[in-house]
């Protein structure tokens, strides 16, 4: 195996820490649902189905004001493993507002229309799922998790998510320490999804090298973004996430999140008119200032390119063309820890090399014109 082939994201059932939970949780909920006085007349062939971004918009039919089970692309067993990482949280505000996103729930905070038959299919789940249930609930299984993967030959695991709001749970931070603990010796990068201030600095402070994100849930101060840098933590940008898409989708110049539904509201968890777009912009600022190594990433399922443009456009708000070459280049192979190899042109590093139709100084349109592209020396595309 190649050394690029080892560079890869083995989420495999560390990613998947964040959904281990006890099925007891779910369970309760539904009977205590069942023995309440709320009527379910649900159509048993409903498409259970759930966008992994975890949006829906759905309304159903009622005049009530409840939404119906989401039908997009999340598999049903995946909508399972997001209920029960919810419920296990005992976080009432979380456990609702994902409901919610599953169509489970109301705006009022009772129980939509599909709750009582997605709850009883819950308990069959449930039985069928054990080995999940039981899989990385552990420190001692996510040590055991991790060294397996590095058995993989995995060098970069990833993203384990902590709770943004109102931070991680103690549980989660007991499995995160024995897993910075155990990469350590097992000789891999552990990344973590921190997507709130709190969640970003529970992290540095259990030893997490990476970071995927920029956090949007709020602003990071200067103060802590340097306590970031002190510790060597190096941060990817993904700025783009709130910020909308225009010319994805459709070519009917309204505004999309990054699964092509109605920006700002089918934001995941968004706090309102997009503030998240404000959050993100200026958190990245502020960690650059603050010394952070900061590297390029998107957080984007869609066509590649479009996805490049759209973080460029993002980044060109508060970053020089001279700072985002610097970290489209040397900052992001250092984060995947290459920079013996990429980065720079040196004397000694890799040949891949990419050729543009323009001066990147001049703006980031011309980052989008690639003319030739050489990997490893030898000349792959040549548009010239």
């Amino acid at each position: 195996m190649t050394k690029n082939q080892k560079i890869a994201l083995g989420c495999g059932g560390l990613g998947c820490l964040g959904l281990i939970v006890l099925v007891v949780i779910g369970i309760g909920f539904y009977f205590y649902f069942q023995r309440s006085s709320f009527a379910y007349n649900v159509n048993r062939s409903s498409n259970y189905n759930l966008n992994t971004n975890r949006n829906s918009n759905s309304t159903s039919s009622s005049n009530t004001n409840s939404t119906s089970v989401a039908s997009t692309s999340m598999s049903d067993d995946d909508q399972h493993k997001l209920f029960q990482a919810a419920s296990m949280t005992q976080d009432t505000e979380l456990m609702h507002r994902v409901w919610k996103k599953l169509g489970l729930w109301n705006e009022d905070d009772t129980p939509a229309e599909g709750y009582g038959a997605f709850a009883k299919d819950h308990i069959l789940w449930a039985f069928k799922s054990v080995d999940f249930i039981q899989s990385v609930n552990t420190p001692e299984k996510a040590r055991a998790e991790v060294r397996r993967q590095a058995g993989l030959g995995i060098k970069f695991i990833g993203e384990m998510a902590l709770t943004p709001k109102p931070g991680p749970t103690a549980t989660q931070m007991e499995n995160l320490r024995a897993i910075v603990d155990e990469s350590k010796k097992a000789g891999v990068w552990i990344q973590i999804h921190a997507v709130s201030p709190q969640a970003m600095m529970a992290a540095v402070d259990a030893g997490v090298p990476k970071l995927v994100h920029t956090p949007h849930f709020g602003w990071l101060s200067f103060e802590d973004a340097t306590r970031v840098a002190a510790a060597g933590v190096k941060q990817l940008s993904t700025i783009g996430f709130g910020v909308p898409v225009f010319g994805v989708f459709a070519n009917d110049n309204k505004p999309r999140f990054r699964d092509g539904k109605a920006w700002p509201e089918s934001i995941l968890d968004g706090d309102g008119r997009g503030q998240e777009a404000g959050y993100k912009a200026v958190n990245a600022r502020t960690s650059w200032d603050a010394g952070v190594i900061y590297g390029y990433g998107t957080d984007t399922g869609y066509e590649p390119r479009a996805g490049l443009e759209h973080e460029l456009k993002t980044l060109n708000l508060m970053f020089s063309m001279q700072d985002i070459i610097k970290l489209m280049g040397p900052n992001t192979a250092s984060y995947i820890e290459m920079s013996n190899d990429l980065g720079t042109l040196e004397k000694g590093k890799l040949a891949d090399i990419v050729l543009l139709g323009g001066n990147p100084l001049e703006g980031y349109w011309n980052m989008l014109n690639a003319k030739v592209v050489i990997k490893g020396g030898v000349i792959m595309v040549d548009k010239r």
